[in-house]
């Protein structure tokens, strides 16, 4: 006759649980303090790159606008391109804003209605003049330039990826979208230029929409369901 031998019940081991993701650590008081400060001096390189031009942004100038002393100017920022750099690097994060917000939202949108909110949210505006100014500066001041190479091209690539995932072109290339809308920013800085010398207000938001006209059949909204 055969023998049972009770087996002991295998046990298996649970899964470690996984451990928490960090969360981010909220910023200490002197954090705090020492960021706002850096925006408010980056708020003043803005209204002044917008009133005197590049050239004539001195640091008595941002100084002056930001009503701070010397002290605390060099305290955050070492020389004169070091807070034209970090100035362009907050403008060119609010410059997202406008398209950053359409991802957000259920209901597509037409490119007239982005880029007119590009222009007058973004382009048309001091941080918009402002930031002309320092691209303009980027072509002959190589110092300035290799400070915001890398940001400049991260910009560019955040903002064309983003366009791609809202908009579709029309072209047959895959990156049709994309080229489209560097067309588009093309424009729009220029029109910056042009409104200086030539027209008004009311005819620059005229121009706009005429070249939104252009645009529009080719670089139409992606379905909600499709982003």
């Amino acid at each position: 006759m055969e023998r049972h031998v009770d087996r002991p019940e295998q046990v298996v081991p649970e899964e470690d649980p996984q451990p928490p993701k960090p969360t981010a650590k909220p910023p200490s008081k002197h954090e705090a303090r020492s960021a706002a400060m850096r925006a408010r001096i980056c708020d003043a390189a803005t209204e002044c790159l917008d009133q005197f031009g590049y050239a004539e942004t001195t640091l008595n100038r941002i100084q002056g606008q930001a009503k701070v002393s010397r002290g605390a100017l060099m305290y955050h920022f070492a020389d004169r391109n070091e807070i034209i750099a970090a100035t362009a690097v907050q403008l060119l994060d609010q410059s997202m804003r406008p398209i950053k917000a359409r991802k957000t939202q259920a209901r597509s949108t037409a490119i007239r209605d982005l880029l007119q909110d590009v222009w007058t949210r973004v382009v048309d505006t001091a941080g918009g003049r402002a930031m002309l100014e320092i691209l303009v500066a980027c072509r002959t001041d190589a110092a300035l330039k290799a400070k915001l190479a890398n940001e400049l091209h991260d910009w560019d690539q955040t903002s064309l990826e983003t366009i791609a995932t809202l908009y579709q072109g029309a072209g047959a290339d895959p990156d049709d979208a994309e080229l489209l809308w560097s067309v588009a920013r093309t424009f729009v800085r220029g029109l910056i230029v042009h409104e200086q010398f030539a027209g008004s207000p009311e005819f620059s938001m005229r121009m706009l929409m005429r070249f939104a006209d252009l645009l529009e059949p080719h670089l139409t909204p992606r379905a909600a369901g499709d982003r």
